[in-house]
């Protein structure tokens, strides 16, 4: 080894402190802290103030999680079942079975027109008891309404099944929930089963079509509903209507109103009401009726026609 060697060597063995770390005074501190004293001839420390360790520390974690975390977790479960709530299904299901289900034959139908559903009920129907009918609620407006169809069954689909048919519409775009109640024609009691959701499509915001029936042009929608009005629809003032009404003579009796809805808007207007006379119809029509509306503001309006409280089709127009 030569002598660079054992000088570098010699260097690494030697303390790499200037001083000592560890100092009288050091030493005297930790003596004056430790007090002993003989007592049954056990050495007795007296230690200082105690310290929190790893252990308290966690344990006070777990005392605080298991505190907050049953609210945490309720506020969590509230948020979860609220939307679940407005969750988009067809179908109702209990404890691991349907109990109804509600489809539409048509697809996506905007609102305020009417649609074919088939409703299937997973409980043979007793024609003696059993009346059901939905009750609808939007959830954007919170807008209620009951009755929107009611029906009896056409009979049963098989021993375990009940399928019927409806026709209805919606008057808003949006999810509606609708409860499908059933009410005993013995007892006259009323009880909801359960709820389906549906998002129904907004109206298209264009003027309903011409046509012309009995040498006249009417706005709407041929062989179900039109008018004879003016060409340019001013807002704030009144304007003659000849209403003119195609159907079976159950659906184009009693009550006639008509509610409008502006473009962007989710306020429902009634504009006019009045009873439907029967057996008035002229032009070609199964039932016809004057009336005199006035469209509030400008802009582009559905006109929602009502038989009875029962939505029977629309028509827009566009108000100057």
């Amino acid at each position: 080894m030569s002598e660079r060697d054992v000088e570098v060597l010699d260097k690494l063995m030697q303390s790499p402190f200037t001083q000592s770390y560890f100092t009288n005074e050091h030493e005297q501190s930790v003596l004056h802290q430790i007090q002993t004293r003989k007592e049954g001839g056990k050495l007795n420390v007296v230690r200082g103030k105690r310290r929190f360790t790893p252990a308290i520390i966690v344990g006070i974690i777990i005392l605080i999680l298991a505190v907050t975390i049953p609210s945490l977790k309720k506020h969590v479960d509230h948020r979860v079942a609220s939307q679940n709530e407005w969750q988009v299904r067809h179908e109702f299901w209990k404890d691991g079975k349907r109990i109804f289900g509600v489809y539409p034959g048509g697809g996506d139908v905007p609102a305020g027109k009417r649609n074919n559903y088939k409703i299937i009920i997973d409980k043979p129907f007793n024609r003696d008891e059993d009346f059901y009918s939905f009750r609808a609620t939007h959830q954007n407006t919170e807008l209620k309404f009951g009755g929107l169809s009611k029906f009896t069954s056409l009979g049963p689909y098989n021993e375990s099944l009940t399928v019927v048919q409806m026709n209805f519409a919606l008057p808003l775009s949006g999810k509606w929930k609708l409860e499908l109640c059933n009410t005993s024609m013995i007892s006259n009691k009323s009880e909801c089963i359960g709820d389906v959701v549906m998002d129904v499509p907004e109206h298209p915001w264009v003027e309903s079509p011409i046509f012309e029936s009995g040498n006249f042009q009417m706005r709407g929608i041929e062989n179900r509903v039109g008018f004879i009005g003016p060409n340019d629809v001013i807002s704030g003032q009144g304007n003659k209507y000849m209403w003119h009404f195609w159907g079976s003579s159950n659906d184009l009796k009693g009550e006639f109103e008509v509610i409008a809805v502006r473009q962007g808007s989710n306020e429902m207007k009634s504009i006019f009401k009045s009873e439907l006379p029967v057996n008035s119809g002229i032009n070609g029509a199964q039932a016809s009726l004057p009336s005199s509306l006035t469209l509030p503001e400008p802009g582009m309006w559905r006109l929602m026609v009502y038989i009875n409280n029962v939505l029977f089709d629309s028509i827009v127009v566009k108000a100057n």
